[in-house]
């Protein structure tokens, strides 16, 4: 039995299995604007995980370029499907003028430039 929080526009903005303070308005669990609520939620998670993963791919990027350059590895120590996945990588960045794109890390953020 699922209780909600509304926001001050009356959107759902918390959902809860007890009643509480906040969460005191009950909702019935098949309501289509608690199916909205979810699947903006889910939504959400989505569109966070793939720029993750974008994040991640660009991180790998620069710290495969970081062992290269300090010949802790050599381009040719990777698989060949790695290879060729980051030389077409490489290719998309220069047509997209993005070939000096660094990862600026520091304690509290990551800033993607």
């Amino acid at each position: 039995m699922p209780y909600i929080k509304r926001s001050s526009d009356g959107q759902i903005e918390s959902v809860s299995a007890n009643v509480s303070d906040e969460t005191n308005e009950f909702i019935a669990s098949d309501s289509s604007e608690l199916t909205k609520f979810w699947n903006s939620l889910a939504g959400k998670s989505h569109a966070e995980l793939t720029q993750s993963d974008t994040d991640v791919a660009r991180i790998f990027e620069d710290l495969v370029d970081i062992l290269i350059n300090k010949g802790v590895i050599q381009f040719t120590d990777l698989p060949k499907p790695a290879q060729a996945k980051l030389i077409k990588r490489q290719d998309l960045r220069k047509k997209v003028g993005n070939l000096d794109y660094k990862i600026d890390y520091d304690d509290d953020n990551i800033n993607l430039g």
